[in-house]
């Protein structure tokens, strides 16, 4: 017997785990990611950040970084002593919009690529097996029903209260 754990959340979170790692040397995440979220709790993710930021620190699409993005009290490197922001600004990121940099740059096919590859990033499996109690779950067709119909049956109340509203109005007016 198998635990639901081993049937479908063991493999999703490796490939999940694969993806982060890919996408750390692959993109430019490294620089806007707080290394206190969940996925930088296992030491060896937060050692590959730590790579990943030195790295960044040398690139030349490091200029690309949008610094308004980047946490201002988000801690730097290992024995630097500086936020992160500083070091940064210090290795030449400019506070300006990256996109007036000029377009003389990029280092690889894809803009913040750090560890160039052919390889598509991992991806997360696909279960082809229901969940278990899945049928109990709603329906994401049947909540929009429901209340759709709720706001008809509110429309259509309030059009039958402002219409006899409008009555009574008009024919007290009459009858003077």
């Amino acid at each position: 017997m198998r635990t639901l754990c081993e049937v479908y959340i063991r493999r999703v979170r490796e490939k999940v785990r694969a993806r982060q790692h890919y996408f750390l040397w692959h993109s430019l995440v490294a620089a806007y990611v707080h290394q206190d979220f969940d996925a930088f709790r296992d030491p060896k993710m937060k050692d590959e950040l730590m790579r990943a930021r030195k790295v960044l620190l040398e690139h030349p699409d490091r200029k690309l970084i949008a610094l308004r993005d980047v946490a201002d009290d988000e801690p730097g490197l290992p024995g630097s002593g500086m936020t992160w922001k500083d070091q940064l600004i210090a290795s030449g990121v400019r506070r300006t919009r990256p996109w007036l940099h000029g377009t003389q740059r990029l280092a690889g096919a894809q803009p913040g690529t750090l560890k160039p590859t052919d390889k598509p990033p991992p991806k997360v499996p696909v279960s082809e097996f229901p969940m278990p109690f899945g049928d109990l779950a709603d329906r994401p067709d049947e909540g929009a029903t429901s209340s759709r119909g709720l706001l008809w049956l509110a429309g259509g109340a309030a059009v039958l209260g402002v219409g006899g509203l409008a009555y009574y109005l008009k024919t007290r007016d009459r009858h003077g």
